[in-house]
């Protein structure tokens, strides 16, 4: 019986592979002079490489053990379990400790009615570093399931203590932190879809998903949410003891502005002509992380500048990829058909020039058998044209999608996105 098991998913793997394609077109305004590496026959919003599921040029996926082999050469580690470890962020630059002691974690919900706006409890949050998924408890396997979900758009975001098996004691006190906040102080909701307008694409416009969002993704971030509250504004001009505490921890320093607004409310906390940034870092799943590392490992194999990763950038290959899925677009129809719309996008962005690379599933009978972590970027990989838009040295900017499944379409969507410049919402950061 196990023998037949195996043998029945092996022949599931191998109809991935002959119902994979991957597609990359670019598009971008006409001046010649922008991007030197630019082709002399490029055609805006014309995909110069389109595969559709019938073309004899499209990928085909290796066999299981070139899979296993690619996993390996971007060193995808699957050591630890997803349902115990929380998914690795950007902010790697600060060692956030795991040995404080259980009872000092505790500390916090026990004395929450009288200090938990103090420098000690708020910094206990720093320990909650990672996002957790259910979406992301599977193993290796990492699609969204996008059809009857409360939040098609993206993950569910939750956080626990880094180094404890119970999640729902760090899930707990985290929200008793949101629940005792006036998040009016840091946060207005149609400011945030003015500064982030593909994020707000990416969500819908739903202002509910979007506070969400900003709740328990923006605050890691350090985005800005309000035009009277920028986060690099506050570091930079409040009391050195709370810099002292809190690091790179960026969540903190809201909570504790927040619930300390009184002695707090003299601080800068301004954006004045745009001299601060709107963002910090990229808080990314362990699917856009584990792509990330791997797009700048193979640029690094070629001897070229590592990507940066941009929020808008993945807001929007997000979007597309959903987008995709729920409507069984295939290749880059969309791209080709709504040139105006996207056009208003990258003017939302201030940048003029976006490559999109895609794989897509089709026909896919079960979102459990199809691309796995490291396998997106190995497609592009061994794609001449993908592989170069991967590698080009002006495409420094860089955002990739969830890997988003439609049982009802059949379907998954995945896309990688470049620009040559960072994301900067006109609407916001110009006057």
């Amino acid at each position: 019986m196990k023998n037949n098991l195996n043998l029945k998913h092996a022949l599931a793997i191998l109809l991935a592979a002959a119902m994979l394609c991957a597609c990359l077109t670019g598009c971008g305004s006409t001046d010649a002079d922008a991007i030197p590496a630019r082709p002399d026959d490029y055609v805006p919003y014309q995909a110069p490489y389109v595969t559709g599921e019938d073309d004899d040029a499209g990928y085909e996926m290796p066999e299981q053990a070139a899979q296993e082999d690619a996993r390996a050469s971007v060193e995808v580690s699957a050591a630890k379990s997803d349902a115990e470890s929380p998914v690795e962020t950007e902010r790697t630059s600060v060692e956030v400790s795991a040995a404080k002691s259980d009872a000092e974690s505790s500390a916090v919900t026990e004395s929450q009615p009288v200090d938990m706006s103090s420098l000690e409890a708020v910094a206990v949050l720093g320990r909650l570093v990672g996002n957790w998924s259910p979406a992301h408890a599977g193993g290796p396997l990492y699609q969204i399931e996008m059809d009857g979900a409360g939040n098609p758009y993206g993950l569910d975001w939750e956080y626990m203590p880094t180094g404890r098996d119970v999640k729902s004691a760090g899930r707990t006190v985290y929200a008793d932190y949101v629940n005792a906040c006036d998040w009016s102080l840091v946060f207005d909701v149609e400011f945030y879809k003015n500064a982030f307008p593909m994020l707000a694409l990416q969500y819908d416009y739903d202002d509910e998903l979007l506070t969400r969002h900003f709740q328990t993704v923006g605050v890691h971030e350090g985005r800005q949410g309000s035009g009277d509250f920028n986060l690099a504004a506050y570091v930079a001009n409040c009391g050195e003891e709370v810099c002292d505490a809190f690091g790179e921890d960026w969540e903190c320093y809201y909570f504790y502005y927040m619930l300390n607004h009184g002695a707090e409310q003299s601080v800068s906390t301004e954006n004045t002509d745009g001299r601060y940034p709107l963002w910090l870092t990229v808080e990314m799943s362990r699917y856009q992380k584990d792509e990330f590392d791997a797009v700048n490992a193979y640029r690094a194999e070629a001897g070229v500048d590592p990507v940066t990763a941009d929020p808008e950038l993945m807001a929007l290959a997000c979007w597309r990829a959903w987008h995709d899925a729920s409507t069984r677009t295939k290749a880059h129809d969309w791209m080709e058909e709504n040139g105006d719309v996207l056009d208003g996008y990258m003017a939302d962005m201030s940048v003029w020039h976006i490559a999109e690379n895609t794989t897509k599933a089709l026909n896919a009978v079960s979102s459990r058998d199809y691309m796995r972590v490291g396998l997106t970027a190995k497609c592009y990989y061994d794609s001449p044209r993908h592989y170069e838009a991967m590698i080009r040295e002006n495409h420094l900017y860089f955002g990739c999608s969830e890997l988003y499944y439609s049982a009802e379409h059949k379907m998954i969507a995945q896309f990688d996105m470049y620009t040559d410049e960072p994301s900067m919402s006109p609407r916001v950061c110009m006057p």
